[in-house]
């Protein structure tokens, strides 16, 4: 069995406008391997991501955001769990 060391933040995000920013953020960071889950709101302004950090960090989910035109800072980060 394979452990997945999971671990979630929240990035503040005042590019997001609208629910089709909020749908481009779900589809691009769902599709990258490491990432579990990804929440995006428009009314918010905020991204939550869960992500395997065995697989992928933080800065490199950040720098995706950042080439999609919606520069990341972080807003809070939550502490890691194991499944």
């Amino acid at each position: 069995m394979t452990s997945i060391h999971q671990t979630k933040f929240i990035i503040k995000q005042k590019a997001i406008h609208c629910a089709s920013c909020e749908n481009r953020i779900r589809t691009v960071l769902g599709s990258i391997p490491g990432i579990l889950v990804v929440t995006a709101s428009h009314s918010t302004q905020e991204v939550m991501v869960s992500y395997d950090q065995s697989q992928i960090d933080a800065e490199s989910i950040m720098q995706v955001l950042d080439r999609m035109g919606f520069p990341a800072s972080y807003s809070s980060e939550g502490g890691s769990e194991e499944q």
